[in-house]
């Protein structure tokens, strides 16, 4: 592109005094001004957010001196105030990551790809982001909070070393239309995960008993298959239970599977398989015939 002066003349071959208009060549000069209006705000926004990342990553920088192993930062899903994530939270989130990767000078950022089967609260166990890593590392966790109001949101980032807390700051940023669309979409915890079977369904609209009590006995596995590693959690060395939900029907199948504690790096799903595959010795009602139940199991997983 380029610039030139054109001057107008007065008919005399001397251009007036004053008078120069500014031509880009080949692009209208309404269109210009929009580029330039866009460009501008663009950079505003661009700005606001790396200016943020900046700060932070400064104080990463801070925080890892003298560390053993290198430190490398995630970002996790931004929540609102009640708790949910919503897709504008992990717009956010996303920027905010790729932002703070921008401004990475002696640690590194995590993809946030490899975090979506991770929850918050499991982004803070030291072993949750080592899935897939070849190499140990000191993790800093990144958590948002939004707050939002008519005509903007209040992002509060607060960064965690294991769970000690190392900095928080706080964003203000103008609520668009898209952004309050995205704010209205929930999504799902990648914790939370549910089964439920398509052969041995639970009963509709009745809340199962739980086994054990107001007279109903529990159900004996007669048949367990074993969870087994996945890679990435061996690689991590991780262990721990899994704590599952399991409705269990009154021919002793399986109906439905509820994580209620998981563990990253793919153990979550890894129980919840192997459970699907048990068979039971089904509870007893009080009346001494076979019953569907709720039975609390956990699922070890641990490397010798």
């Amino acid at each position: 592109m380029f610039w030139t002066k054109n001057r107008r003349s007065d008919g005399t071959g001397r251009p007036r005094s004053g008078q120069f208009r500014y031509v880009l060549f080949g692009v209208p000069a309404v269109v210009l001004v929009a580029l330039l209006v866009s460009n501008c705000v663009t950079a505003q926004e661009k700005s606001t957010f790396d200016d943020v990342a900046a700060d932070i990553a400064g104080a990463i920088v801070r925080v890892s001196r003298g560390s053993p192993t290198p430190v490398d930062a995630a970002v996790a899903d931004f929540t609102q105030k009640n708790g949910l994530t919503t897709s504008l939270g992990v717009k956010l989130a996303d920027e905010f990551s790729a932002s703070l990767a921008k401004q990475a000078k002696g640690f590194g950022v995590i993809d946030r790809v490899r975090l979506e089967s991770i929850s918050p609260d499991d982004l803070l166990d030291p072993n949750a982001v080592k899935c897939g890593e070849t190499r140990p590392i000191t993790p800093v966790i990144m958590l948002g909070n939004l707050e939002e109001f008519p005509d903007h949101l209040i992002l509060w980032i607060r960064g965690q070393e294991f769970h000690a807390p190392i900095f928080e700051r706080r964003i203000e940023i103008p609520l668009t239309e898209e952004m309050r669309a995205l704010s209205s979409q929930v999504r799902r915890d990648p914790e939370a995960l549910v089964w439920v079977s398509a052969d041995h369904p639970p009963v509709p609209n009745v809340e199962p008993e739980k086994a054990g009590t107001k007279g109903y006995t529990y159900p004996s596995c007669i048949r367990c298959t074993v969870a087994q590693y996945s890679d990435p959690a061996s690689l991590a060395k991780i262990q721990g239970s899994v704590t599952l939900d399991v409705v269990i029907s009154a021919d002793g199948f399986p109906a439905k599977i509820t994580v209620v504690h998981g563990l990253p790096c793919g153990l979550s799903q890894s129980a919840m398989e192997a459970v699907r595959q048990w068979r039971f010795q089904p509870a007893m009602g009080p009346d001494g015939k076979p019953v569907e139940v709720l039975q609390q199991v956990e699922v070890t997983f641990h490397l010798y």
